[in-house]
């Protein structure tokens, strides 16, 4: 992943094309509509609410 400047800002994403969640680093004036999925290359990305949530590690579960 790039490197977070001043001119840059970083949010979590969600592709409703291609599903996949995400957290990328998005040029300051553009909208998050008008990226592109780092992903499949289309902009269909939505901001993901529960971005922050999910990238948080999870304890391992066990089944046993």
């Amino acid at each position: 992943m790039e490197t977070q400047d001043e001119s840059s800002f970083q949010a979590y994403v969600f592709c409703e094309n291609c599903y996949c969640h995400k957290k990328i680093l998005i040029n300051k004036g553009l909208k998050i509509n008008d990226a592109v999925c780092p992903n499949c290359g289309n902009k269909t990305l939505k901001i993901d609410p529960n971005g922050e949530i999910m990238d948080r590690p999870h304890r391992p579960t066990s089944y046993i």
